[in-house]
């Protein structure tokens, strides 16, 4: 003997599912044979309708060769259809029926016709952000310029000789610039007797240490 199956297994689900199919394959079987009754009851009631027809064709067919009027005649011509009646009131307002779906997304049109040029917007007051900054220039050096004129003699200066001792000199009060003189007076001493005061007459590089008469190893022109 089989043992029972499980509830909810495959079985029992398999069995369930027969069941319904049977119930479904009973229940059309029965509104087949109530259809096919419907069916002939109809066919048989039209039959007898015919054969009343007939019968009373033949009555009043022998009522007449009898010289009598017939009460109840053949069925008779279809009449003509009658004229169409005025319209009835409306009827009352039905319930609004459900929201349609969404209509799906047409086509593209085609591109229209370019509109007119804007009016050119205002001046911004807003800084542009800041250019990269630009490469070194890679072209070949410049040519050396000329050498420069010769400039004036100076209008005064001052020297130390070898004692340590400053002079400042001054132009003459003759002075030529083609031929520079200056006079030289002592503004400090480093020994007990200071040198007396000399022309000089400058080289033709005012900051050479070579001067004639005196010799200036240093000197500060203004």
């Amino acid at each position: 003997m089989t043992a029972p199956p499980r509830p909810g297994s495959r079985v029992e689900a398999r069995k369930r599912h027969r069941r319904g199919n049977l119930i479904a394959a009973a229940a059309i079987g029965l509104a087949g044979g109530a259809l096919a009754l419907v069916v002939t009851a109809f066919l048989v009631l039209s039959q007898h309708l015919d054969q009343k027809d007939a019968d009373i064709a033949r009555l009043s067919a022998q009522v007449k060769s009898l010289g009598g009027t017939p009460v109840a005649g053949p069925r008779g011509e279809t009449g003509a259809s009658g004229l169409v009646g005025p319209s009835g009131p409306a009827g009352p307002s039905g319930e609004s029926g459900k929201p349609g779906s969404d209509g799906s997304d047409g086509s593209p049109g085609p591109t229209g016709p370019p509109g007119p040029t804007g009016v050119p917007g205002a001046d911004s007051t807003v800084p542009g952000p800041t250019g990269p900054a630009g490469q070194d220039a890679t072209g070949a050096p410049g040519k050396d310029g000329a050498d420069g004129q010769d400039g004036s003699p100076p209008s005064e200066w001052t020297y130390t000789d070898e004692d340590g001792n400053t002079y400042r000199c001054v132009p003459v009060d003759d002075f030529d610039p083609d031929h520079p003189k200056y006079e030289c007076t002592p503004t400090s001493t480093a020994s007990p007797e200071p040198s007396p005061s000399k022309q000089s007459e400058p080289s033709a590089s005012p900051s050479s240490s070579g001067l004639l008469p005196l010799t200036l190893p240093d000197r500060h022109s203004n």
